[in-house]
């Protein structure tokens, strides 16, 4: 990949078009599920579905960023390009894990809604918290990790020269 900002861009565009999709996916997805329950466990409920649909925009936004700041560089290093990679497999990794949650929160909820949301965001990743707790902290870690190398990447050329 010789351009980075390009990728970025194209990141930065799939991403938006992701956060729009899962929007709708929000809205049908709770639609369908949330006919039986009250509003106030609605809103508890489905906020796992709005907040990934937040993230994505969120991490749409710094691609875009990104790309613009990488606009100027033709020539990328290797280690700039790793890290790339780094912040889009935390990008995917922690977009990941949001859907999973929320889809999985609102479809157990929704199909009885007797369970109380305590017991049902316990049921997730097999009742292993141990396994939630590092699978979260990877994705996140490896997704900050990536971006704030980005940053420190491309903000080389607006550092000001001491000579």
């Amino acid at each position: 990949m010789r351009n980075l900002s390009r990728a970025l861009f194209w990141l930065g565009f799939s991403l938006l078009v992701a956060g729009l999709v899962i929007g709708i996916l929000d809205r049908e997805w709770t639609r369908f599920f949330f006919k039986n329950i009250y509003l106030d466990r609605q809103i508890v409920v489905g906020f796992h579905l709005f907040i990934t649909h937040g993230h994505i925009f969120m991490f749409s936004l710094f691609s875009f960023v990104l790309a613009l700041l990488f606009r100027e560089q033709s020539q990328v290093s290797s280690t700039t390009m790793a890290l790339f990679w780094v912040y889009v497999i935390g990008v995917i990794a922690t977009l990941g894990l949001g859907l999973y949650k929320g889809l999985a929160l609102s479809a157990m909820v929704g199909m009885d809604p007797r369970i109380g949301l305590f017991h049902a965001d316990k049921m997730l990743f097999g009742g292993n918290s141990i396994l939630r707790s590092l699978l979260y902290t990877l994705a996140h870690s490896t997704m900050g990790a990536g971006l704030i190398g980005l940053f420190i990447k491309a903000s080389k050329p607006y550092q000001k020269n001491p000579h």
